[in-house]
């Protein structure tokens, strides 16, 4: 599945890859940080699972330097968000974030 992910975002144009998305800091909690593009996405989600104000951000798995989890953080326009969910398929993760 690895491969199949890899293959086709290096097929990508990078200029498609930078047209969708905002270079922004992305903290790990195990330690590190590097800067991802992230795209603002509407989360779909049932008030009672996420109560309060939370935010999604969407980025492509490949451009990770490890899988995002629960605990990370994410600065994106000069605000700092604390991930508490990740929803992932083969190739992009919606982090669900909370300030």
């Amino acid at each position: 599945m690895s491969l199949i992910k890899d293959t086709i975002l290096e097929a990508m144009p990078e200029p498609l890859k930078d047209a969708f998305g905002d270079d922004s800091t992305y903290t790990h909690k195990a330690g590190g940080t590097q800067t991802v593009k992230v795209m603002e996405v509407q989360l779909v989600t049932d008030e009672s699972l996420y109560p309060g104000t939370h935010r999604g951000f969407e980025v492509f798995n490949a451009d990770m330097d490890s899988d995002p989890v629960a605990g990370d953080s994410l600065t994106f326009k000069g605000s700092t968000f604390h991930v508490v969910d990740v929803q992932s398929d083969f190739m992009t993760s919606v982090l669900v974030c909370r300030k």
